[in-house]
């Protein structure tokens, strides 16, 4: 199985914001349980990682945000990993051939005027279909990815029972 993603579970993962803390623990608890499961493979985007870093700019509001955002950037793309959970970075095309940027705009407008998720998730609706992949892990908490038909949504509090203490 195949399961994408969303850049809030990255920015969550990464986020020393006050307002990610409970999101933090949920995500490594769940890349954790991942981890140990060897038929499912994990996807992001270049979208994603921008999305992350901007959010993660935004809310650091210190000199040292921007150098912290880039870190956390080339620790994905350098470890192509979340803790020991295994990411693999695909492209907006997938396999598609002839495929430009015209292709993928024209795309992510159909999407967009279809579902109304969003240009952000209507981005990354398309990479998904473009790669074949039809399971997003993400917080949407707009439930925008559950619009999306033949999408299958899963929200990390659901993916366990939370521990009370």
């Amino acid at each position: 199985m195949k399961i994408y993603l969303d850049s809030c579970v990255l920015i969550s993962y990464y986020s020393k914001h006050n307002e990610e803390k409970e999101r933090k623990k949920i995500v490594k608890k769940a890349l954790e349980i991942f981890s140990h499961i060897t038929d499912v493979e994990f996807y992001i985007s270049s979208w994603g990682i921008s999305e992350m870093k901007n959010i993660l700019l935004s809310r650091q509001r210190k000199s040292h945000s921007e150098k912290f955002a880039q870190d956390c950037e080339i620790d994905l793309r350098s470890k192509n990993r979340l803790g020991d959970l295994k990411i693999k970075i695909i492209k907006v095309n997938g396999n598609k051939k002839n495929y430009d940027s015209e292709d993928f705009f024209f795309e992510v407008g159909k999407v967009n005027s279809k579902y109304h998720p969003g240009l952000g998730d209507a981005i990354h609706c398309v990479i998904m279909e473009n790669n074949e992949i039809k399971h997003i892990i993400t917080f949407d908490d707009k439930d925008d990815f559950k619009k999306i038909e033949g999408l299958f949504v899963m929200n990390p509090h659901n993916l366990f029972i939370k521990d009370e203490n």
